[in-house]
């Protein structure tokens, strides 16, 4: 178990520095996220507006358990979504703690 946690950890380090990045390149796409005719626009938009949200490991969670129906999938739905919304966690923290290294702004 510790050999997975660990591994994750390392892509959350990864995936916060890509996130960082683009926050500060990228602006949120508002005209993307109702482009429905662009599914790849929409995607991006969407992912550069959750970047931006307070409580993201809380809001994975409850995407994954009630709009995506984790819950249908009983004790190991319910698994999934606790450890996404973990790996999610891991991804704020790092990017908090890499902000406050470089002394970058808490905010988006």
């Amino acid at each position: 178990m510790d050999h997975w946690r660990e591994k994750h950890r390392r892509y959350a380090a990864l995936e916060a520095e890509d996130n960082l990045r683009e926050l500060r390149e990228c602006p949120v796409d508002v005209p993307g996220l109702f482009d429905f005719g662009d599914p790849v626009r929409r995607r991006r938009a969407l992912k550069l507006l959750s970047m931006r949200l307070p409580f993201r490991p809380w809001l994975r969670f409850f995407y994954m358990y009630v709009l995506r129906m984790g819950f249908l999938d009983g004790g190991p739905g319910l698994e999934y979504c606790r450890l996404m919304k973990w790996y999610e966690g891991e991804i704020v923290r790092n990017m908090r703690a890499l902000r406050r290294s470089r002394g970058e702004a808490q905010g988006g």
